[in-house]
């Protein structure tokens, strides 16, 4: 029974979101993806930079319609559901391509799974493994898509990429998913904040340290550390952020103070945030639920003055 083949605007938007799942493989300005007319994988090919596509097994291909695709630079954007002020790749920051190259888990784990004993079996355990990690470490699947978690060649990291306003990727933060190694992240004083290259906050912002406590709590940024870079400071000053709640590690209260001071010179009212003594733990250990509490009864409350925050239990 032959089946009805796709329309080019049906296969446009069939190719949109999977790019939005992140369930694709990427090589420069070529895109691997299952077809969505035979279903085979690795064989449908999408090209970004001329907008057209191709599968070599049911020979379905053609281009995209609309201008609007015509410009690789609008095409990641409108992809990526992004806006077009996100942060540009700092000046002068040095990264390897080889750092770079990693495929999404999505890609490999939404793939038929391969024949045992091959080099790609042995792959797909380890993005297995790593995907059981975020997991645990609170990572939702649909955040694992949206921030497109990727995975290296025999490497047990979870890599977290940070690309740029034309989608490109500028750098990738590691982490090993048995916490023997410590982080891997680029070098420089222009390292940004992460998660404003998934959407930029204004007004007000909560700052935390580590990636998983970014993705623990709402409304938040993650400044990659304990202290915050002149970068960062003047992307939230062209943001129009005026307040921003500093939550800290237990162990790393001095530097929230800094933090604050630092805010102050910028005009953005600093208030950095204490948990109780019993919840001697981090965003991520504390968790979404509670998380999302706690911001929202800041956000709730009318801070005057910057000062000191006691969070009380419950």
């Amino acid at each position: 029974m032959s089946t009805r083949t796709l329309s080019r605007e049906e296969v446009y938007q069939y190719i949109v979101s999977v790019i939005r799942s992140g369930e694709y493989i990427q090589a420069d300005d070529e895109l691997t993806m299952k077809c969505p007319n035979c279903g085979n994988v690795g064989h449908f090919n999408v090209n970004i930079k001329k907008c057209k596509y191709n599968c070599f097994k049911c020979h379905n291909g053609g281009s995209f319609p609309g201008q609007a695709l015509a410009d690789a630079k609008n095409w990641r954007i409108m992809v990526r559901g992004i806006g077009s002020d996100v942060p540009r790749k700092p000046e002068g920051r040095a990264f390897s391509l080889c750092s770079l190259a990693s495929t999404p888990l999505m890609a490999i784990l939404s793939a038929p799974i391969p024949p045992a004993f091959t080099t790609a079996m042995i792959e797909y355990v380890m993005a297995k493994n790593i995907y059981q990690y975020c997991l645990s470490r609170g990572v939702t699947r649909d955040q694992m898509m949206e921030y497109r978690v990727g995975y290296k060649s025999l490497v047990l990291r979870a890599w977290f990429p940070y690309w740029d306003d034309s989608g490109e990727i500028v750098y990738q933060q590691g982490r090993a998913i048995d916490n023997s190694e410590p982080k891997t992240i680029s070098e420089g004083e222009n390292l940004p904040l992460f998660g404003r290259h998934i959407r930029i906050l204004h007004n007000t912002v909560v700052l935390v340290e580590g990636i998983f406590d970014h993705l623990a709590t709402p409304c938040s940024y993650s400044l990659q550390g304990s202290n915050i870079t002149t970068f960062q400071l003047e992307q939230l000053k062209s943001d129009g952020v005026k307040k921003a709640f500093v939550f800290m590690d237990p162990d790393a209260g001095i530097q929230g103070k800094r933090i604050c001071q630092k805010l102050g010179l910028y005009g953005i009212k600093g208030y950095l945030v204490v948990m109780p003594q019993q919840a001697y733990k981090d965003s991520a250990d504390i968790g979404v639920e509670t998380m999302t509490k706690i911001v929202k009864c800041l956000m709730n409350d009318n801070h005057v003055r910057p000062q000191t925050i006691y969070v009380l239990e419950g």
